[in-house]
Parts: structure tokens; C-alpha cells; sequence
């Protein structure tokens, strides 16, 4: 049954990859305004809210600097003056008034998340002179988490058995869970999910998190070397992708309030949970996946990891590790890693 869902998920990444030349040659910003991209670089930005509206959402680490022309509107959970270079020149690229900033919230702030929220519904909706009603919000939910179950899918058939959808078959997908319209995405994704049958589980598969304080090019360059060595990655639960499929969104009422609640609350980010908090919710995560143990990734210098790694240690939770240089390029070597138990 692996061969059969890799020929098939070989086809399926072949088609996702003509339609996304396809959706980029269709977007021209240059000829007609409004009918680009919209960019942001939050994790917890309220997908169902821009689909609403007949966008499509993408991450801005899924964005080549090529296809900024391509963008239309870029909300930001930065102000401008912290943004990185990419963000800055996407900004200057579109201008300013193109550009939303979408305000952190501290973890305990859930009524500054939700008037948040409410502001950017209001820009929305002036920007494109169209009110968002319920029951667009509740089609949009429903879509969303259609897109989750499957990434969800995708996520529990990779932590069974690697060998059904390989590390750079698995980025793909979630690219381009990003780059397309939703409903394009799932199509496919269904298509590719009845094509399953049974997982079984590979033969001395370790499953691990990973919290990765690099940048992309060095988080996928750590998955990529555990993952030759027999210990690959299933879950990075610091990462973009992994708040999308998570949870699912309940489509009750009022919409608008349940899908802030589930953002701000369902989703945790470990990166801006407090540090009390860190461990508990990591903990949790090990316990719900039945991971093997926590994988840390993180440069020499830092330390104030040591007590949250030694708290989880205390609850039996197995941890590897792994120092990087102070600039995030050269890992450390990581030949032990191959074939061995995760050890406390």
C-alpha cells in the first residue's frame, strides 16, 4: 500500500505544482489592484477572516521576494520599524498604505486579541466595500478545517510510518496548502487521502518534536539530517504550520467571537507562551501525539532554556538537545542521533 499512495501522492504533487504556476501567472497586480495576494507574517492571524473575502492568505516565508508584484495587502504582527528585510521590502514594494499592522496580545489579553480581530474586519471591509455576514464566516470555518483535517491526515500518516510522505514531499504539501485557494487545496488533498488505506507502522521509527529557534533554511537542514539518520521529524510544534492543524474551529455562534477564542486560545504558540507555561503545554502536546520525546534546537549562547528542559525531564519526558553555533549555520554533529533512543 506504500507504493500505490506514493504513486499517487507523486501525481498529486505534480498537479499542485502546475496549478501554483498557474494561480501566480493568473495574479498580476500591475494590470488590476485588488486581486493579489494577501501576505502576513502571523501564525495567528484568523485565516476564515481573509477567505471571507475571496483571498488567499499566504504565509510570507512561502513568498518568493520575485512574486512581491504579486501582493496586494500585507498584515503584519510587527510594526514596520521591527519588521526583517523580507518584510520590509515586501512593504516598500506594495507601500505603506497597503500594509495592516495586526497587534500582539500577551497571553492573558484575549479582549485586546478580539478588538484586534474586530479592527481588521472593519479595515477589511472598507478596503473592499463589502460587509462580511455569519454565514460567510461559518463557510469559511468549515473550509479551514477541511484544510486542517487533511494536514492533520498528512501529519498522523508521517509520525506512523515516514516512508508513506518523505520530509520534502511533506513541505510541499504544506506550501501549497499556503499558495493556493483553499478549496483547490482540499480537492486535492481528499483525492490524495482516499488513495490511503492502512498506515503500518515503520519498523523502529522514532517519533519526535522539534523546537527550532533557527530560520527556515537551517530548520529544514536539521530535519533533513535527523531524518537520513533514522530519527525524523513528525511535528515542529514552533513552527507556521503547525497552529493550522492542530484543532479544529467549532462553527457555533457568534462566529466572529469563536473563531478569535480558538485562535487565541486553542493555538498556543510555545515561541510567546510564557515560560512558566512552556512546559505544560509541551508536555501536553508529547501526551496527545505520543511522541517518543523533544527534540530542542538552540544556539550555544542561550541557556534560559536549561529550567524548562529540566522540568520536563522530572515528568519522564526524554529530551535531545542539540547546540548550534551563535550564527544558526553549523550544526553540530549529529551522527549520535542515528538509531538511538532519545535519552534523558
Amino acid at each position: 500500500m506504500s507504493s500505490k499512495f506514493r504513486q499517487k501522492l507523486v501525481k498529486t504533487l505534480k498537479a499542485l505544482r502546475s496549478l501554483k504556476l498557474k494561480t501566480l501567472a493568473k495574479i498580476s497586480r500591475s494590470k488590476q489592484e485588488q486581486e493579489g495576494f494577501v501576505v502576513s507574517n502571523c501564525s495567528y492571524l484568523p485565516e476564515e477572516i481573509i477567505l471571507a473575502f475571496g483571498k488567499t492568505l499566504i504565509h510570507i516565508e512561502e513568498l518568493k521576494s520575485s512574486d512581491f508584484d504579486k501582493v496586494e495587502l500585507f498584515i503584519s504582527c510587527s510594526p514596520f520599524a521591527s519588521l526583517n528585510d523580507k518584510g520590509k521590502k515586501l512593504t516598500e514594494r506594495i507601500g505603506k498604505s497597503n500594509y495592516f499592522y495586526f497587534k500582539q496580545a500577551k497571553e492573558d489579553e484575549l479582549g485586546i486579541y478580539q478588538n484586534t480581530v474586530k479592527a481588521l474586519l472593519d479595515f477589511l471591509e472598507q478596503r473592499y466595500q463589502r460587509n462580511i455576514s455569519c454565514q460567510k464566516l461559518f463557510e469559511t470555518t468549515k473550509l479551514m478545517n477541511e484544510t486542517r483535517y487533511i494536514l492533520s491526515r498528512l501529519a498522523e500518516i508521517r509520525r506512523v510510518n515516514v516512508d508513506f510522505i518523505d520530509l520534502n514531499s511533506w513541505e510541499e504539501l504544506l506550501h501549497y496548502s499556503w499558495i493556493l485557494p483553499r478549496k483547490v487545496f482540499n480537492k486535492h488533498g481528499k483525492k490524495l487521502l482516499r488513495h490511503l488505506g492502512y498506515v503500518a507502522p515503520r519498523a523502529e521509527q522514532e517519533v519526535n518534536y522539534v523546537l527550532c529557534k533557527s530560520n527556515n533554511e537551517d530548520t529544514h537542514k536539521l530535519k533533513r539530517i535527523l531524518e537520513e539518520r533514522g530519527t525524523p521529524i513528525s511535528y515542529d510544534i514552533e513552527s507556521k504550520d503547525f497552529c493550522r492543524f492542530s484543532k479544529m474551529i467549532p462553527a457555533k455562534t457568534p462566529i466572529l467571537e469563536t473563531i478569535s477564542k480558538a485562535y487565541f486560545n486553542q493555538y498556543p504558540s510555545i515561541s510567546f507562551s510564557k515560560s512558566k507555561d512552556r512546559s505544560e503545554i509541551i508536555e501536553r502536546y508529547v501526551k496527545q501525539f505520543n511522541a517518543s520525546g523533544v527534540i530542542y534546537c538552540i544556539p550555544n549562547a542561550e541557556s534560559h532554556y536549561d529550567q524548562e528542559i529540566a522540568k520536563l525531564k522530572e515528568h519522564g519526558i526524554a529530551i535531545i538537545a542539540l547546540k548550534l553555533a551563535q550564527d544558526f549555520k553549523d550544526f553540530i554533529d549529529l551522527t549520535f542521533v542515528k538509531h538511538s533512543p532519545l535519552t534523558s
